[in-house]
């Protein structure tokens, strides 16, 4: 479903990370794109079934500050 969300909006994934805390514990993912995600996208990931938070973070660049 997600790369399903992030292919039909023409956002590519240049990094993912999976982690968890205990097996069997709830897991988190970060996920790095090549460009921006709209509201829209993380609201349709937020729809995903087991998905309990989705936020997009933008982290300033610094050659372009």
């Amino acid at each position: 479903d997600l790369s399903k969300i992030l292919a039909d909006n023409k956002i590519n994934i240049a990094t993912f990370h999976l982690g968890r805390l205990s097996s069997g514990g709830e897991a988190i993912a970060i996920i790095s794109t090549d460009n921006k995600i709209e509201n829209s996208v993380i609201e349709s990931i937020k729809k995903i079934p087991l998905v309990i938070q989705a936020k997009y973070i933008q982290f300033k660049d610094k050659e372009n500050e």
